[in-house]
């Protein structure tokens, strides 16, 4: 049964990759992020050598009222780890997910700012947040 359902979340990562590839999440300017922000938050989350990359991806948009339809879920960042191998290119799908999900529900707010509320949200990562990381970002 477990392997089912891997399967099944396996293929919804599928099909949503080749929708954003066809879709227009980079042109789309409130869900772009740039490299330098994604090499930002990779270097960061690989020098703590922890799953902090897992929880920041489960975490994104938790703040918002429409957490429940865009929020990833732990299957999804399980499918995202095994295909993918360093955490720049995980954290570009997770990105690339969540943006899409995000244009489908109409969310306002700037993916930039979602990721900088994320690494701030002690919901997320408890008393030992990114703010540092945060403020890096948001000056760039």
């Amino acid at each position: 049964m477990f392997s089912c359902s891997a399967c099944l979340v396996s293929n919804r990562i599928d099909s949503q990759s080749q929708a954003v590839n066809s879709t227009a999440v980079i042109s789309h300017p409130s869900m772009s992020v740039s490299d330098m922000v994604i090499e930002k938050m990779a270097h960061t989350f690989d020098r703590t050598r922890g799953s902090d990359w897992e929880r920041f991806a489960e975490g994104l948009g938790n703040t918002l009222q429409e957490r429940n339809e865009i929020r990833i879920q732990p299957g999804e960042v399980d499918v995202i780890e095994r295909l993918h191998h360093d955490t720049r290119t995980r954290l570009r799908e997770v990105l690339k997910m969540f943006g899409t999900r995000c244009i489908q529900v109409n969310v306002s707010k700037s993916l930039v700012q979602i990721i900088v509320e994320t690494l701030r949200d002690e919901q997320v990562f408890g008393k030992f947040t990114y703010n540092r990381l945060a403020r890096q970002i948001e000056s760039l």
